[in-house]
Parts: structure tokens; C-alpha cells; sequence
């Protein structure tokens, strides 16, 4: 189900319900599909966006920091390594300024 149709000046884009977005080139060019997590730290996470915003809001809420352990546990993640995983790339994108 189409959600919608943008027409910028070289490019189409279309977004649809279910999250996904393909843009077309004006010049006649297929339609391509991407994923909106593509380039940002939620790439290759098998992980859901709520998980995320979750992780976001105990990290930079907690006084003194959480553990990875920790937030596995509020997550209710099974494996430790992706809570971890998670953790590191919360803390790199805080670092790196890319909330400025």
C-alpha cells in the first residue's frame, strides 16, 4: 500500500506503509528499493527499531551508564553479544558528534 509519492526535481520516491522506500531516477531508470537503516548504526541489525529507541532511551538516561548485561536483560535480548553490539554503537554515534 502506497503512503507516499514524492516528485523532488531529479528523483521520484515512493514510501509505503510497511517502511520501505523505492526512488526512481527521472530519466526513465528502474525503480530501486533501499532500506531506510542503510549507512546509519541500525545497518545489519537484526534487532527491532522499538529495541533501539529503547536501548537510546536507558543509555543516555542512566546517570552513571548501563552495562551491556543490563540492557540486555530490560531488552529482554537473548544473546549478551547483541546487547553489546548495540551498546558500542550507541556510544561510538554519541561520540562521533553525530547528535550535534
Amino acid at each position: 500500500m502506497l503512503a507516499l509519492e514524492l516528485h523532488q526535481d531529479k528523483v521520484d520516491i515512493l514510501l509505503f506503509a510497511d517502511g520501505s522506500v523505492y526512488t526512481k531516477p527521472l530519466g526513465g531508470a528502474p525503480y530501486v528499493a533501499y532500506s531506510l537503516p542503510v549507512g546509519s548504526i541500525f545497518h545489519g541489525s537484526h534487532i527491532g527499531l522499538r529495541e533501539w529507541v529503547m536501548a537510546f532511551h536507558l543509555i543516555c538516561g542512566a546517570k552513571k551508564g548501563i552495562s551491556a548485561l543490563q540492557l540486555q536483560r530490560n531488552l529482554g535480548i537473548k544473546q549478551y553479544k547483541s546487547a553489546w553490539h548495540m551498546a558500542h554503537r550507541i556510544r561510538h554515534a554519541m561520540t562521533d558528534g553525530i547528535f550535534d
